[in-house]
């Protein structure tokens, strides 16, 4: 392997070890009693530190020499980004529920007699609407149908509770959990139609069968064959 080449390994490991342990290039040279710069050339490449001197900034940053001299393969760096997008898919659901606290909060402070615990019922349609989003950016669409049907379900709990405060229609409400059952079955037979053509695609068109000729035609065709040599 050229110097150049460890060099770069060097670099992009420190880089990312250092920003880990939430360390900046100084806090990092405050540590390992070395100046700024010479860290900033160590993580451009410029340089290299010898041994003893990674060594301790491998146990400052809590790993080890191996860790700072590995290079990252193909496979690594794939389920590291994919690794990243489900995290980033679910702090966003995580958020999506701090904010409707809040919101619930704020609504308690100013407008103390409504319902407002309301809002965290409503929460948990709206998470799985951040989920469905985020899934259909980034994951596989097979979960669509758990994550749609934990909205349909979602959606028809927040009906429910929301219209139990009107007392005109209260004790007629429950009729929603039988559309969101009713909803549920259309939801599985869509995706089972879709997973069916999907696989039809996949496989490919059928070859056409053969047809077999007829005695008469067979007779033709020898009778042809002779002519033509002829």
């Amino acid at each position: 392997m050229k110097m150049t080449d460890i060099k770069e390994i060097v670099a992009n490991n420190l880089i990312k070890y250092r920003k880990q342990a939430g360390l900046t290039q100084a806090g990092l040279a405050e540590k390992i009693h070395y100046s700024d710069k010479a860290v900033s050339k160590w993580e451009r490449g410029e340089s290299l530190p010898d041994v003893m001197v990674l060594k301790e900034i491998a146990d400052v940053l809590n790993v080890t020499l191996d860790d700072m001299l590995h290079e990252e393969t193909a496979r690594e760096k794939i389920q590291s980004f994919y690794r990243n997008r489900f995290v980033i898919s679910i702090l966003s659901v995580i958020l999506s529920f701090f904010v409707m606290l809040i919101a619930y909060v704020v609504c308690s402070i100013v407008v103390p007699d409504l319902p407002n615990w309301l809002l965290l019922v409503y929460s948990i349609p709206v998470a799985f609407i951040v989920a469905l989003v985020f899934n259909n950016l980034w994951g596989a669409r097979v979960y669509n149908i758990v994550i749609v049907s934990g909205l349909t379900w979602g959606v028809a709990f927040s009906a429910v509770l929301s219209l139990q405060q009107v007392d005109a229609v209260k004790d007629q409400i429950w009729e929603l959990y039988f559309i969101a059952g009713v909803f549920e079955v259309m939801i599985i037979l869509w995706y089972m139609l879709s997973f069916s053509k999907k696989e039809k695609k996949a496989k490919g068109p059928s070859p056409a069968p053969k047809i077999e000729k007829t005695g008469e035609e067979a007779s033709e065709k020898k009778e042809e064959e002779p002519s033509e040599q002829r």
